[in-house]
């Protein structure tokens, strides 16, 4: 089985459901995603391999990024990450 949870509000919400579900399911395969920066996601995410596509980039005025895709699929869907 594998879950993906979507969050970003920075309450903690996101990190207590995956400790629930990893305890209630721990044969899951949860998959978290959930940012406050995409910037900061970006970074993050490229210590880990995943690279993104700089083409797909969206900037504000002060060019901070607003949107941007990931590189491959997940589940057969494009994955963007998107600052509100």
């Amino acid at each position: 089985m594998e879950i993906l949870v979507i969050d970003g509000q920075g309450g903690g919400l996101g990190r207590q459901l995956v400790a629930a579900v990893k305890k209630a399911v721990p044969q899951a395969v949860v998959t978290a995603i959930g940012t406050n920066s995409v910037d900061r996601a970006v970074y993050h995410l490229g210590l880990q391999g995943v690279k993104c596509l700089e083409e797909t980039r969206k900037t504000d005025g002060k060019g901070k990024t607003k949107a941007i895709y990931l590189d491959g699929t997940f589940g057969g869907f494009a994955i963007h990450l998107v600052q509100k």
